[in-house]
């Protein structure tokens, strides 16, 4: 009899203490700071070459991706940039929706030819949008002024692999 109630109690604090764990690891969970899903962190980093120009790209290829772009961030460095890859070629449309500062945007076609450049696109262009008249495949964002004598229409860039 003793042994039972030795048993049962036993039982019934260790469902206790789990439950009580439980309840502590989901308040420390709902009081952890989760990241902005504003922003595209983690996104996956590639380099890529312009002639004699390297730069450290940021990949959205995924529609979530490709609609946050860099809106939210407070700058790109030099030598930074975020290439967007679509499944097809188009006339892909691009804006400043939420964007903090200026960039050039560079469109280029299935070939990785630079079919057409955008410079010094500011924020205060909102809601206009931007497009290459020539279809295109990916279109790469870059710190405003970064194209000027670096990236010129018919350059052929190359994406190293992962």
């Amino acid at each position: 009899m003793i042994k039972k109630k030795s048993n049962m109690l036993f039982i019934t604090g260790s469902i206790i203490l789990l439950v009580g764990i439980g309840i502590a690891l989901q308040q420390q969970k709902e009081h952890t700071i989760q990241p902005n899903p504003l922003q595209n962190s983690g996104l996956q980093e590639r380099t890529l070459t312009v002639g004699n120009t390297v730069l450290q790209v940021e990949i959205a290829e995924t529609p979530q991706q490709q609609k946050i772009g860099l809106s939210h961030r407070k700058s790109l460095k030099q030598g930074k940039g975020m290439l967007f890859i679509f499944n097809t070629d188009g006339k892909h449309s691009m804006w400043m929706k939420d964007m903090q500062f200026p960039i050039d945007i560079v469109w280029i076609d299935v070939a990785m030819r630079v079919v057409h450049i955008e410079q010094t696109v500011t924020p205060e262009t909102y809601p206009k949008p931007f497009r290459s008249p020539t279809p295109a495949r990916y279109v790469l964002e870059v710190p405003a002024g970064y194209t000027n004598g670096r990236i010129a229409i018919n350059d052929t860039l190359l994406l190293q692999e992962k």
